[in-house]
C-alpha cells in the first residue's frame, strides 16, 4: 500500500493508544453519531490473472448529524486515484453517499447500527490517448457494532453490501478508534472483500 504502510499504521496506533491513557477521564459517555471526519485511504486491487496489483490512494470527508435518539443523517465523499504497476495514474474513482443511520444500544458499552445510503460513483480514466468519464447511481448497505474495549478505545466491526455499475461488492471492515479527548478521536480501519483491501486513517471531531 502506498499512502499508509502497515508499519506506519502500527506506529500511529501505538502512539494514539499511549496518548489515550493520559486522558481516560475525558471519555465520551455515549457513542456519538454527530461528527465530522477526515479520511486518508490506501487501497490495493488484486487483478487475479495479472502478477501486478493496482495501488490507489485517496482522501475524503464524512459528516454525520444525529437528529433523533436513534437516527442520523450521513454524507460522505471519497476520491481515490489508482496507479499502474509503473506508478502512472490511470483511473480516479469518486464515491458520494447520502443516507440514514439507525442505531440502538445493546448494553452500556455496545451499540448496533445500520446505514442505508444512495451511492453515486464517478470514474475518470485515461488510456494514454483518450479520457473517459462515466457515472452510475447505486446503493450501499452497512451493518455493524461499536464497542468500548476500555474507556478510551473503541472497536467497530461490520460488513457492507454495495451495488453500482451492475456490480455487487461485499466487504468486511474492522476499526480501532482511540479517543484523545472528549471531542476528538482517531481510527485505523481495515477493509477487505471483492478482490480489494484498504487501510484507512481517520480523524474525527465529535459534537
Amino acid at each position: 500500500m502506498t499512502a499508509i504502510t502497515s508499519r506506519h499504521a502500527i506506529l500511529i496506533l501505538a502512539l494514539l493508544m499511549t496518548a489515550s491513557d493520559a486522558v481516560a477521564d475525558a471519555l465520551p459517555q455515549e457513542f456519538s453519531y454527530t461528527y465530522l471526519e477526515g479520511i486518508i485511504a490506501a487501497t490495493t486491487i488484486d487483478l487475479g490473472a495479472s502478477p501486478h496489483d493496482i495501488e490507489g490512494s485517496g482522501i475524503g470527508v464524512a459528516l454525520s448529524l444525529g437528529f433523533d435518539p436513534h437516527l442520523a443523517f450521513t454524507l460522505d465523499v471519497l476520491s481515490t486515484t489508482f496507479d499502474t504497476f509503473q506508478h502512472i495514474p490511470v483511473e480516479t474513482i469518486k464515491k458520494t453517499r447520502i443516507g440514514l443511520t439507525a442505531h440502538n444500544k445493546l448494553e452500556l458499552s455496545t451499540d448496533v447500527f445500520g446505514n442505508l445510503s444512495l451511492l453515486k460513483a464517478e470514474i475518470s480514466s485515461f488510456d494514454g490517448i483518450t479520457d473517459t468519464n462515466e457515472s452510475d447511481i447505486g446503493y450501499d448497505i452497512n451493518v455493524g457494532i461499536r464497542h468500548y474495549l476500555k474507556k478510551t478505545i473503541e472497536l467497530e466491526v461490520g460488513f457492507s453490501h454495495m451495488y453500482v455499475f451492475d456490480h455487487p461488492a461485499f466487504n468486511v471492515n474492522a476499526a480501532i478508534r482511540v479517543y484523545t479527548s472528549k471531542g476528538l478521536a482517531f481510527a485505523l480501519s481495515y477493509v477487505t472483500g471483492s478482490n480489494k483491501e484498504a487501510l484507512l486513517l481517520t480523524g474525527r471531531i465529535q459534537f
